[in-house]
């Protein structure tokens, strides 16, 4: 079962999902012009929809808690520029996707808890965006 959203379920430049209703998949997004934070739980996101976030333009918070995200869907966030918060917790990301994190060069906060980072990789992250003020946990 899959749930599908409208610009009604946008509010103030905000689009929240966590499952409901037995729902599991996330459907069609609306348009997110004018969208800044993005938060997504508990749904498996495809590709599709993380082409359709990455061209967000302002989005600043990033939320793909317990999204199946993995290596191949961090790599279709590489162009988030502005992104200052980027939640990956309870997600099946590796060392692979250390590259494109760290060129998103606005974060201020990454959330790698519960992942398949390494504690190397982990530490190669906190290292590498230490220098603009970046959290890591």
């Amino acid at each position: 079962m899959s749930v599908d959203f409208t610009i009604e379920d946008i509010r103030d430049g905000v689009l929240s999902a966590s499952p409901h209703s037995g729902a599991d998949k996330l459907g069609k997004l609306p348009d997110l012009t004018g969208v800044h934070k993005i938060g997504i739980s508990g749904y498996k996101v495809n590709l599709e929809h993380l082409r359709q976030i990455a061209q967000v333009e302002g989005l600043n918070s990033l939320s793909l808690c317990s999204t199946g995200i993995t290596d191949e869907g961090v790599r279709e966030l590489d162009g988030l520029t502005e992104l200052e918060e980027l939640l990956l917790n309870f997600t099946e990301i590796t060392d692979e996707s250390i590259e494109v994190l760290l060129r998103l060069r606005g974060l201020k906060s990454l959330g790698v808890n519960s992942t398949r980072l390494t504690a190397e990789g982990v530490a190669r992250l906190r290292e590498g965006l230490r220098a603009q003020g970046c959290q890591v946990d």
